[in-house]
């Protein structure tokens, strides 16, 4: 078993974090963002990278496909699109999914899925992974 771990010595401010007992191999308490967070995070790796990559885009799909997953962080998410320079229109509660979706409406979905293949352990959670799903998920919030 392998485990990745990053650390950001200059996280964005606003991020709520929680703890989770977890035992898998052995029992930890591990400290991490709560759903809110993760999810804001996702989106500006989105909506600020200047290249997509395959599994930002899953894992916008993944949250958005779980009725019980909160809405985003929004401060946390401003806070992070202004310390890499965002210059685009300011992200609200109210303007996110559409501001999203416009990223969506760019992007060039063959090569974000070849992207991403090599990673998924079913070939048809690829298969479900199209723009046309995910901009109906964001809808339904």
């Amino acid at each position: 078993m392998s485990v990745k771990i990053e650390l950001d010595s200059n996280p964005p401010a606003g991020g709520k974090t929680e703890t989770s007992v977890i035992r898998r191999y052995i029992i930890s308490n591990i400290l991490h963002y709560g759903k809110a967070s993760l999810l804001s995070g996702k989106l500006h790796a989105l909506l600020a990278r200047s290249h997509i990559k395959g599994r930002d885009l899953y894992d916008i799909f993944w949250y958005l496909s779980d009725p019980s997953w909160p809405k985003p962080n929004i401060e946390f998410l401003k806070n992070a699109l202004i310390q890499t320079g965002w210059n685009g229109p300011e992200v609200s509660q109210r303007n996110w999914a559409s501001i999203l979706a416009e990223k969506l409406n760019v992007i060039d979905w063959r090569r974000a899925v070849e992207d991403v293949r090599p990673f998924m352990e079913r070939a048809s959670d690829i298969k479900m992974m199209t723009k046309e799903n995910v901009l109906k998920l964001l809808h339904q919030l």
